[in-house]
């Protein structure tokens, strides 16, 4: 899969949305929240071939961050996200390497049932589909080896698409708590012989809406 190709399809995707819920959206009053998250990214290989007999991969770690999100209507809304994750790079011939990960997305979400309550208390289910891209911080070069010949592999900021779902409980008319599973791709984490991270985040939000 072409990476670029790939995120062609994504923003089409986005925008299509954005147009169809265009009109729906001037009918309704705007909403506002605000979260802030902490949960767990699932890591995928890093290389598309071994080094020194062992493919490096991104290690399962915490990420923590933050999201706005706009209502454009009572089944619609934009959110921005940013995150972090304080990863690193395992399974590597010589020890393991820091490999911090930054992400900025911008997702639609579609709200599947909005006047939902549970024990008078209202819940928010929903789907969502996101593109944007991630920076890494890779502390040193990994090194390793193929077919005998020297290898030194640096890290590559590239593009990321998300789609999964989510749903917010209400604990008060404005303060809410998220739950959130997305499955994420990452074009690439590092500059040769790259293999394309298909990687999954669950995450728990504290929100409050205005």
């Amino acid at each position: 899969m072409n990476a670029r190709h790939g995120l062609h399809g994504w923003i089409v995707a986005i925008t299509t949305v954005l147009a169809v819920v265009s009109r729906a959206a001037l009918a309704d009053t705007a909403s506002h929240d605000l979260q802030i998250y902490a949960g767990e990214i699932f890591g995928d290989r890093l290389t598309s071939i071994p080094l020194t007999g062992r493919y490096p991969v991104l290690n399962d770690n915490a990420t923590f961050g933050g999201r706005y999100t706009y209502g454009l209507s009572r089944w619609f809304a934009v959110q921005l996200e940013a995150g972090y994750s304080p990863g690193r790079a395992a399974r590597l011939a010589v020890g393991d390497s820091s490999l911090g990960l930054t992400t900025a997305d911008l997702d639609i979400l579609f709200n599947l049932a909005p006047a939902l309550t549970v024990g008078g208390r209202r819940v928010v289910l929903y789907t969502e589909l996101g593109a944007g891209y991630v920076w890494i911080d890779l502390h040193h070069p990994l090194l390793g080896s193929t077919d005998s010949t020297p290898v030194m592999l640096t890290g590559r900021n590239d593009y990321t698409a998300n789609i999964g779902m989510g749903a917010q409980y209400y604990l008060t008319t404005n303060l809410f708590v998220d739950f959130d599973a997305r499955y994420r791709y990452v074009s690439r984490l590092v500059n040769r012989y790259n293999h394309e991270l298909n990687t999954a985040e669950t995450t728990l939000s504290l929100g409050y809406a205005f």
